[in-house]
């Protein structure tokens, strides 16, 4: 089976850019807005959580071994700036 690639042309943008404005022109666009809105704060929530995840256990390692020292989140936070 051969498939071929999906060309995106003139064709397709306008066919993207209709199906868009029909979207927001609809009875739905508020609450659309506001699941887009989450999810963009979802996905920085998680990007900020990845960054204290990578500070946190380099500052566990650089203490004595068996103690974690004093570790709080806002030391680590501090740490980024």
């Amino acid at each position: 089976m051969s498939e071929q690639p999906v060309a995106f042309d003139r064709i397709t943008g306008r066919r993207f850019v209709r199906a868009v404005k029909y979207f927001l022109t609809s009875e739905v666009r508020w609450q659309a807005r506001g699941l887009f809105a989450l999810l963009f704060a979802f996905a920085f929530t998680i990007n900020g959580l990845n960054v204290l995840h990578r500070i946190v256990p380099s500052r566990r390692n650089s203490a004595e071994p068996g103690s974690f020292g004093a570790l709080t989140a806002t030391a680590a936070v501090a740490d980024c700036f």
